[in-house]
């Protein structure tokens, strides 16, 4: 007894198993989300990590940039001052012009030297590094030199016979870039002479720039290195990377960033190497580790114990309750719980079956609302329609009867028959859609029975573009504006004229079929305009009009206020009445 009524409780609101089932699948639904989640966590920190690291190597390499940019411009410039004073020293001094004759007495030789010497001591005086410009004389062996006043390894003395060593070698040339070596210095030399007769200067590469923290400094022409300036790069690592094809891999490989300049004498480099000690200071900083790896542990961390609770408050006791109604279904346990669980399972349940209920009710009421609203608006439809017609319905009847007085049967039938049709046509429902195709052909029956009531013809003129002819309208939107200018476009002794005219436009609000009637009558009059342009958007009774306000409310009501009609006057003064329907609109879409 007690199994039976068990069974029947947990029968009447579906299968448990099923509500089983889609508790497991909710369950993996959010440990899947939950795991997106972490792992989307996981993925922003760690990409705000890379990105911190890319950023911190850009300013570094931007700021290496800067200044290897810098010192090359400053070097440059200093050379290219000397260089300048070399030349001209060369061309236009005239103690100099006068050394370099080939004849020239001993006094003439010493004192033109030594008015040299003295304007050489004047532009040594104006370096602001350890430099020097000198004359040297090979026929005699001789060398004037004069040196700024700036500390460098060894004396002048020593570095004059080095100097004067590496010009002996270099004494037939007329014009020489070079470099020599002095107590482990690099000197950079340019000279210009003729007839062994030199002029020139010296520059020390090695204290021309003083040493920065963070900062080595590598002159190198080709491959091999002419000079460092710094302390943290070793001989051998210089080398290694002036001997390198690529040498921004070499810096990379050493741990240093490089920017490399080119130095306009005799096709020498700078590289300014700064070791990677921002990135590696960001790497060891707390700061870093704590939002790249703490944050992101709290923060999954936090996401658990909000699972873990909402696995407790919910995900459980629902599975619980899903096992205990599948176990005692399949099993007939149901005494076994009456004590613990019975009362809870009853209460859930019938949470359950409340909740459908409501559901169910509310989806009928939605339902029978729009069941409603639809009867309604089918009514007013029909109720339009049947204001319209009776009257065109009494004249046709008092024409025929007319027509069989006078015994005309062949028009008689062929009335018959067109009013047929034409009944036939507006009887349709009036919530479907018609081609413009039926649309037209039923203006044309309407204009016959027209005529042979009024015994006046109609010209009927179709323009429309070969694909909309399949196009839906709905019933009666052109017939209803063509029944209107044969009612009230007439002249006397002048043919009506009636055009009809659909074509697809495109406006800034997207895609239109336009359909036009237009007569030739005496178009609209100007206080009717406003009143016709005006938009139906509520059923409201008139005396006059009734046709044109049908049709207007029936689209508004179909299209829901996108189709649009306009009311005009054209050029020649005949009325005009255009229709718009969007083009994309699935109403517009026949059968």
């Amino acid at each position: 007894m007690g199994r039976g009524k068990g069974s029947h409780i947990f029968g009447k609101r579906g299968k448990s198993g099923l509500a089983r089932e889609r508790v497991s699948s909710l369950h993996k639904y959010l440990v899947a989300g939950w795991i997106a989640t972490s792992g989307l966590m996981l993925s922003v920190f760690l990409v705000y990590g890379v990105y911190s690291i890319l950023q911190a190597t850009g300013e570094l390499e931007k700021s290496n940039r800067i200044v290897a940019s810098h010192y090359a411009q400053q070097l440059n410039k200093d050379i290219d001052s000397m260089k300048g004073y070399v030349d001209r020293t060369y061309s236009e001094n005239v103690q100099f012009q006068t050394l370099k004759r080939p004849y020239l007495t001993e006094p003439e030789w010493f004192s033109s030297a030594y008015y040299l010497a003295n304007s050489l001591e004047g532009r040594a005086g104006t370096m602001d590094y350890f430099g020097g410009v000198f004359f040297y004389d090979a026929q005699k062996g001789t060398l004037r030199s004069q040196y700024s006043e700036f500390t460098h390894s060894g004396d002048n003395y020593r570095l004059n016979l080095c100097l004067k060593e590496y010009l002996g070698q270099i004494r037939n040339e007329v014009y020489h870039e070079g470099f020599f070596s002095y107590e482990g210095e690099t000197y950079l030399v340019y000279m210009k002479g003729i007839r062994q007769k030199l002029v020139g200067f010296v520059l020390n590469l090695n204290g021309y720039f003083s040493s920065e923290d963070g900062l080595d400094l590598i002159f190198y022409q080709g491959d091999g290195v002419l000079e460092t300036v710094g302390s943290s790069m070793t001989d051998t690592q210089a080398q290694a990377f002036a001997a390198s094809g690529t040498k921004q891999e070499a810096a990379r490989g050493l741990g240093y960033i490089a920017a490399i300049e080119p130095i306009g004498f005799s096709g020498m480099y700078l590289a300014v190497l700064q070791q990677a000690e921002g990135v590696r200071d960001l790497m060891g900083s707390w700061e870093f580790w704590l939002l790249f790896i703490l944050i992101p542990l709290i923060l999954v961390g936090t996401v658990s114990k909000v699972w873990q609770l909402f696995n407790q408050t919910l995900i459980w006791p629902v599975e619980h309750l899903a096992y205990r109604l599948d176990n005692m279904r399949e099993n007939g346990e149901a005494k076994k719980f009456a004590k613990t669980q019975k009362t809870r399972i009853r209460e859930l349940l019938e949470i359950n079956s409340r909740l459908d209920d409501i559901v169910e009710e509310m989806q009928r009421m939605q339902r029978e609302k729009y069941k409603k609203e639809m009867e309604a608006n089918a009514a007013k439809l029909q109720y339009y329609q049947l204001q319209v017609n009776p009257h065109f319905f009494i004249n046709c009847l008092n024409l025929v009867d007319s027509l069989l007085s006078e015994k005309n049967v062949d028009t008689v039938r062929q009335m018959i028959r067109w009013l047929s049709e034409h009944f036939r046509y507006v009887f349709r429902s009036q919530e479907s859609l018609v081609t413009i195709r039926e649309e037209l052909r039923e203006v044309e029956a309407y204009c016959n029975i027209y005529m042979v009531r009024g015994g006046m013809p109609i010209l009927i003129r179709k323009e429309v573009e070969g694909d909309l002819l399949e196009y839906g309208v709905p019933i009666l939107a052109i017939q209803t504006f063509v029944e209107n200018a044969v009612k009230h476009a007439r002249r006397q002794g002048q043919i009506l004229s009636v055009e009809v005219t659909a074509k697809e436009i495109r406006r800034e609000d997207g895609a239109y079929v336009s359909i036009r009637v237009s007569d030739n009558g005496e178009g609209y009059p100007e206080e009717k305009l406003e009143e016709l342009n005006a938009p139906v958007t509520q059923f409201c009774y008139h005396s006059r009009h009734v046709g044109i306000d049908n049709i207007k409310y029936r689209i508004y009501l179909m299209y829901k206020g996108q189709a649009q009609i306009f009311f005009y006057n054209g050029p020649s003064c005949g009325a005009v009445a255009e229709l718009l329907i969007p083009a994309s609109n699935e109403e517009n879409s026949h059968g």
